[in-house]
């Protein structure tokens, strides 16, 4: 297994404000660009950060920026994205040129949803979870915290945060490049560094 397999294509974005839950409006505007987008199953995105105001709104900061994780020989697809105007809920984002950030192992790992086609209940994204760790070979402690309603294709669907902890670098590295779950182009199932804290053991 190539261990660098997954990067970060890391995009400044540009504007004023965004609506804090914006991943579908946000997938959308990525797929106008990129035809392939929904197709591109090695990929997934984070939504974008920024500080919270009132009406569930964000403020994009100097640091607010579009990571999208690809595998290395698939950069070259979104060089395209860079110099665009995005439309996210009638609010304008420009997409800055990339740079690029190899992932990294940690020990502790957060997704902040993670979807699951049929899933509803906690206990259901949780067996659904643990199941796929055991097909990655991934072995670490299941954690999860608050229900995040998540718009897809099929309907708003409920998604849970998921951290696993005590991973091994292997295994850290595996969880990064594959995700969990369904629904990664809507920035589902997409893992990254964390502290260890804040959600509940299974």
């Amino acid at each position: 297994m190539n261990r660098k397999q997954a990067r970060d294509l890391i995009f400044p974005v540009y504007g004023e404000v965004l609506p804090r839950e914006h991943r579908w409006e946000l997938s959308a505007g990525i797929r106008r660009v990129c035809p392939f987008w929904c197709a591109a199953t090695c990929c997934g995105i984070l939504p974008i950060r920024g500080k919270n105001m009132a009406r569930d709104l964000i403020r994009l900061c100097e640091p607010s920026t579009l990571r999208i994780r690809v595998r290395c020989f698939d950069e070259y697809l979104f060089r395209c994205l860079a110099g665009e105007v995005l439309n996210v809920q009638e609010h304008l984002i420009r997409i800055g040129p990339f740079s690029s950030s190899t992932v990294e192992p940690s020990r502790a790992l957060l997704a902040d949803v993670v979807c699951f086609a049929g899933a509803r209940s906690r206990d259901e994204v949780a067996a659904k979870a643990a199941q796929e760790l055991r097909v990655l070979g991934v072995q670490g402690e299941l954690r999860i915290g608050e229900s995040v309603p998540v718009r897809t294709w099929d309907g708003v669907v409920s998604g849970y945060e998921v951290g696993v902890v005590g991973l091994s670098e292997r295994d850290s590295f595996v969880l990064q490049d594959n995700g969990l779950g369904n629904f990664r182009v809507l920035g589902c199932g997409v893992f990254e560094p964390w502290s260890g804290r804040g959600l509940s053991r299974v």
